[in-house]
């Protein structure tokens, strides 16, 4: 009986505690305080390291993904977009934040069309940010 009810207990504490990794209902990727992976967009190149971590104020209403990629907060690297969802298979992206950097708003475009983004290399110095199809 002390078992189950010990079992019952781990249970409930994973249902209840299990989910607190999970973001809330209604998260907005591109807060400015929204926690990227480390792994996004990771380059040694410092330059490129500079340009994706300055934090700017950033304002985009009602855009498709690629007018957001050169837009003025991103314009400056070139991008090789690989892959591109049909305008309307997703709703048009919109943010306006008094500061964030151009990583985390990378990091919410991409999540808010669900592509994939890495840094193409040639000749060990980085060529373009690659947007691809997230597998």
């Amino acid at each position: 009986m002390k078992r189950a009810i010990g079992m019952v207990g781990t249970v409930l504490a994973f249902i209840v505690f299990g989910g607190c990794n999970l973001p809330p209902r209604g998260f907005d990727w591109a807060e400015q305080k929204a926690v990227i992976p480390n792994y996004f967009l990771l380059t040694g190149y410092e330059p490129l390291n500079e340009w994706l971590d300055t934090a700017l104020p950033i304002r985009m209403q009602m855009v498709t993904m690629e007018k957001a990629l050169h837009m003025k907060p991103l314009t400056g690297v070139h991008y090789r977009i690989e892959y591109s969802p049909h305008d309307d298979e997703i709703t048009p992206f919109s943010i306006d934040s008094p500061g964030m950097t151009r990583r985390q708003l990378l990091w919410g475009i991409a999540r808010h069309f669900r592509v994939g983004m890495h840094v193409e290399y040639i000749d060990n110095l980085p060529s373009a940010i690659v947007v691809s199809e997230r597998i």
